[in-house]
């Protein structure tokens, strides 16, 4: 979802900065067709470390440190008229207050904005305590949103549209139990009660 979203944004918006902040050791930046794309993939500074031993940066392309708890660090994120943000696997790690924080300086520091953000509930954060990934590199403290609204206030992002993680088309490729399971579990409101994928624009 977020490659095709990524993609259409940049056909869309040909001018526009990629802002990929927490982007991990993902490899989106290879997968959606950059063409002269400005790209700036963001992470902690240990694990851009461990990027640039397997990615290149080029004059499109760039990795940098960033802290996105830190306003003043928010405050240096590169200039530019209209920006297509992805917060892929971030939201989760910051307070709502510090949402809230990303949100007003991504508004005040560009004219135009598109984001495509994913999140846990409540419920989803309360239920990852029995079972979840990062539970296993020492992550202690989640944070959930069941609604995105109140964080946009003060800011000129508004909601957009909330989309499925696992797109009908893709789903309906499937046959069978494995068909009946994704659309049980990964689609609906059984999935929407656990995880949510939120994208956000300029007004």
């Amino acid at each position: 979802m977020f490659d095709d979203w990524a993609r259409r944004m940049i056909k869309k918006h040909p001018k526009a900065t990629v802002l990929h902040i927490g982007c991990g050791l993902d490899s989106r930046c290879l997968r959606v067709n950059l063409s002269e794309t400005r790209w700036f993939d963001y992470a902690y500074s240990d694990v851009i470390a461990i990027r640039k031993k397997y990615y290149k940066e080029t004059d499109y392309y760039s990795m940098k440190n960033l802290d996105a708890s830190n306003e003043e660090e928010l405050y240096s994120l590169p200039d530019a008229e209209s920006v297509i943000v992805v917060l892929e696997g971030i939201s989760m790690y910051l307070t709502n207050e510090q949402m809230a924080q990303l949100f007003r300086i991504l508004s005040e520091k560009y004219n135009d904005v598109h984001i495509l953000m994913d999140v846990y509930t409540e419920f989803g954060v309360k239920a990852s305590k029995y079972k979840n990934p990062v539970n296993d590199v020492g992550v202690t403290m989640l944070y959930g949103i069941d609604s995105v609204i109140p964080l946009l206030k003060g800011t000129r992002l508004t909601f957009e549209a909330e989309h499925s993680f696992t797109p009908d088309h893709l789903v309906n490729e499937l046959t069978g139990f494995e068909k009946w399971f994704f659309k049980f579990m990964f689609t609906g409101k059984m999935y929407r009660k656990i995880y949510r994928l939120f994208e956000l624009q300029t007004k």
